[in-house]
Parts: structure tokens; sequence; C-alpha cells
């Protein structure tokens, strides 16, 4: 993931939304796991609370 950002970074990719900034994507690498994590476990509780409403 970080690896693919480096790249686009260093090509210079513009007029695509590949452009991203160093510290946006550093930030994505360190963070997509821990953001991850929380999403599966929000979703989990809203999941849940959905099916205690219905029965």
């Amino acid at each position: 993931m970080f690896e693919v950002c480096q790249d686009a970074f260093n090509s210079k990719v513009v007029g695509h939304n590949i452009c991203f900034s160093i510290k946006i994507c550093t930030y994505m690498h360190v963070g997509l796991q821990n953001i991850r994590q929380k999403y599966l476990h929000s979703r989990k509780t809203i999941v849940v609370s959905q099916y205690l409403l219905l029965h």
C-alpha cells in the first residue's frame, strides 16, 4: 500500500486521483489496519443491535 503511494508521489502523477502527499500515505499505511478494525467492530455492533431489535 505504502509502496504504491510512494510510486505515485515520486512519478508526480498529475490529473489522476492517485496523487498523494507522503504525510497522507504514511498515515494511511499506518492507520489503515486500525481504521479497518474499528470499522469492522462498529459494523458488527450495528448488525448485532439491528438483530436484537428485529427479534
